[in-house]
């Protein structure tokens, strides 16, 4: 094999390894329905595709291995949202001092994030230094992604400062 084709091998393997963990943490942590179509469906209708894309480019530029990189995606991605929300109008803010709620999104980040933490961060919060550059890559492809994309292919999902 040529070092071309190496690397798009090596990179749709990181891309495979990336998406079936992140499947894993959704499973293990409860945070989607149980019933395994419904979940699945959830869980890519969670994160969307660019979401997805991105995670992934961030992790490989920042040479993160694959069980880093879902960590980081998943906590950057909870980050974003609660920053989301806690710019938004009252009723969001809120819905911030509820207490999460099975099958809302709120609980699905919780969720997420609280696996990641035991299972990947052995009980510890993620290194704040690397998850502000990881949002930082994250934020980057994201909009490179975004561009690229046309209206009808793909919609940010949330808005982050860089």
């Amino acid at each position: 094999m040529n070092e071309k084709a190496e690397g798009t091998h090596s990179h749709l393997q990181y891309a495979l390894r990336f998406q079936a963990l992140l499947r894993d943490a959704a499973e293990g942590s409860n945070a989607f329905r149980r019933y395994q179509l419904i979940a699945e469906t959830e869980l890519w209708s969670f994160y969307s595709l660019a979401d997805i894309v991105s995670g992934i480019s961030a992790s490989e530029e920042l040479g993160l291995a694959v069980d880093q990189g879902v960590a980081y995606f998943v906590f950057s991605s909870a980050a974003a949202s609660a920053d989301a929300q806690e710019r938004g109008g009252f009723v969001q803010r809120l819905k911030m001092k509820l207490p999460a709620i099975p099958g809302t999104r709120a609980y699905a980040y919780l969720a997420m994030t609280n696996y990641v933490r035991e299972k990947l961060f052995e009980g510890r919060d993620p290194d704040p230094k690397l998850l502000e550059l990881f949002a930082k890559h994250y934020n980057e492809e994201r909009r490179r992604y975004v561009d690229y994309c046309t209206p009808d292919t793909c919609e940010p999902r949330f808005h982050t400062a860089a």
